[in-house]
């Protein structure tokens, strides 16, 4: 996934990131996290694929292998705006929210076990 970029929330102005994350947060019911608590990415699996969430990017996947032992590529248009820690974690996407952008997934949506979780950078 690389290295983090320092917080953002996509298609935020400077001066309303912050409220605009505090938004988000409450639709999900979490409190805001403080700067270094901030989720920028997750990796999880659902209904047997492997799922990549990176805030700023569309939903992707990779399904578990056929016999052959090929994969599958996966996706879904809906870009993530935010994910918020807590049980179950919680990820926001643009769906709903943004005229003609459709998805497979509820918005928020869960998340109960991530495999693997990086934070905003400094």
């Amino acid at each position: 996934m690389g290295e983090a970029p320092p917080f953002f929330v996509p298609e935020s102005a400077p001066e309303t990131v912050e409220s605009d994350y505090a938004g988000l947060a409450e639709l999900c019911e979490r409190g805001v996290p403080e700067p270094g608590d901030r989720i920028y990415s997750l990796e999880h699996e659902h209904n047997g694929a492997r799922w990549t969430v990176i805030v700023g990017e569309p939903l992707r996947g990779l399904s578990r292998p056929d016999r052959e032992g090929r994969s599958q590529d996966l996706g879904d248009p809906a870009v993530v705006l935010a994910i918020f820690q807590g049980d179950p974690f919680m990820v926001v996407t643009n769906y709903q929210f943004v005229s003609g952008v459709e998805s497979a997934w509820g918005n928020p949506f869960f998340v109960r076990v991530p495999e693997s979780i990086v934070y905003f950078g400094a």
